[in-house]
């Protein structure tokens, strides 16, 4: 899979998070390539996709403190960052019976047909009602 296709799984899948979702944090990309994930316009994260796989930087950190080479390492590594904070009464859709998360079963669930989701900027709900 191409570097931009696999951007593209990335930020799709990191928007269908419900950790992410409960805190109220937005995933998009920047100018440089980078998917971004912020909440009130303050970085919380940076991924990069690079020919090895896949690195994150914590927001405030200047080099990645983390490495993987696969799109479900890089899900199940979000989940481990943003997941601790999330209410434990918000459904997340990648959880499993057991209580615990399959990044690779979510993976298997998204329909490529959905990419084109993740080319589009997040809607504030806020600005609905």
């Amino acid at each position: 899979m191409s570097r931009a296709r696999q951007k593209i799984y990335l930020l799709l899948c990191l928007r269908k998070l419900g950790a992410l979702l409960a805190r109220g944090l937005t995933v998009t990309e920047n100018a440089e390539g980078y998917v971004v994930i912020s909440k009130n316009g303050h970085v919380r994260g940076v991924w990069l996709v690079t020919e090895r796989g896949f690195q994150y930087t914590p927001g405030g950190y200047n080099e990645p403190a983390f490495y993987c080479s696969k799109i479900s390492e890089a899900l199940d590594h979000a989940l481990r960052v943003f997941e601790s904070a999330s209410s434990p009464h918000v459904n997340n859709v990648m959880e499993r019976d057991d209580g615990h998360t399959s990044a690779r079963n979510f993976f298997k669930e998204i329909d490529a047909s959905l990419v084109g989701e993740a080319l589009r900027p997040p809607v504030d709900r806020r600005l609905l009602n």
